[in-house]
């Protein structure tokens, strides 16, 4: 029975193919019906709705990489994928800033530095994540259809918002870059607590709370070259009177435990040859701390130079990062 059917809820393809399995002399009515709707079809204009969606257009791979490098999560913007944009945003943000917010106390502690390295690692890894992925998204939309984000000026936008509000927000990053230096040892005279070619990582700002103890390692410019960064150990404190007897040290009369200074010369030079061996008492200025080397016998410090003024302290080493000789990466320094 050749019956109509209401066909202007098909689409264009579907009125296609029910036209090529309709038999025109079968059902002539239901044929005549589907020709005027397809001819109907193709007389309309194209309606496009500009609110919505706009002309499909393929995404250029490399743009959207470009704008994930210069703002991590507008590449998948860029993709028509706003959530996970959003949501790798958010990511990157959160593997930025941690490890800056806990890095001035990680650090002093090769565990906290093994930490903040990993942190930032997974930030890196992270952020290769966000643009490859970018990258990927758009090599694999064949055809894509425009929203209303997609417009130049909302990527531009967006990319001012981020870059010229600071971020991330409060980061102690100056305080870290003060507070924390590194230094490689190249003298002998302070082994085996430290031997040349270690590289330590040193507190600046360790003393800004606390005055130096004996036994400290203090890091300080020469005072006969303060072009020179010397290390040595703090032996005598302000108001002291110290004195050295045979490579023996005495403070105020009386001989400290010394067990960190060693010697390879069993000769003892007199105080008329050599100050190295033998010196005559010095009390120690306010304000100043008397340091000698750990190796007495091969050493430019106090018994040389003088006292040294705390004021001009420049921090405390923590530990050995990097070595020579890999075990001792990672030692303490007392």
């Amino acid at each position: 029975m050749d019956e109509t059917q209401d066909y202007t809820k098909y689409s264009l393809d579907q009125l296609e193919q029910a036209l090529r399995h309709t038999d025109e002399e079968t059902y002539p009515l239901r044929f005549r019906q589907i020709v005027d709707e397809i001819d109907k079809r193709r007389r309309e204009p194209i309606r496009i709705d500009t609110t919505e969606t706009m002309l499909a257009r393929r995404r250029i791979p490399l743009l959207a990489l470009f704008l994930s490098l210069q703002t991590p999560g507008l590449g998948q913007l860029y993709n028509g994928q706003p959530k996970r944009g959003i949501v790798l945003a958010a990511v990157f943000s959160v593997t930025a800033a941690l490890p800056f917010l806990f890095a001035v106390k990680l650090l002093y502690s090769f565990s906290g530095l093994l930490l903040f390295l990993i942190a930032l690692m997974i930030f890196a890894a992270v952020y290769l994540f966000i643009f490859v992925d970018a990258f990927r998204g758009a090599v694999r939309e064949k055809e894509f259809r425009l929203k209303r984000y997609n417009r130049w000026y909302v990527y531009i936008s967006i990319m001012a918002i981020v870059h010229f509000i600071p971020w991330p927000p409060d980061l102690p990053k100056q305080e870290l870059i003060d507070t924390f230096h590194s230094y490689r040892i190249v003298g002998d005279s302070m082994g085996p607590t430290l031997e040349r070619d270690d590289c330590v990582v040193v507190a600046t700002n360790y003393y800004n709370s606390r005055t130096p103890i004996r036994e400290d390692i203090v890091v300080f410019p020469r005072p006969d070259d303060e072009s020179r960064i010397a290390v040595k150990r703090v032996i005598a404190l302000e108001g002291e009177k110290v004195e050295l007897k045979d490579k023996t040290v005495y403070i105020n009369g009386k001989k400290i435990a010394d067990p960190w200074g060693h010697s390879s010369d069993s000769r003892g030079l007199s105080a008329a040859v050599s100050r190295r061996d033998n010196m005559e008492p010095l009390r120690i200025p306010d304000g100043s701390i008397f340091v000698l080397a750990d190796s007495r016998d091969n050493s430019l410090d106090s018994r040389c130079f003088g006292a040294v003024k705390k004021e001009t302290i420049l921090g405390k080493p923590l530990y050995i990062y990097w070595a020579k000789n890999k075990k001792r990466i990672g030692m303490t320094i007392k």
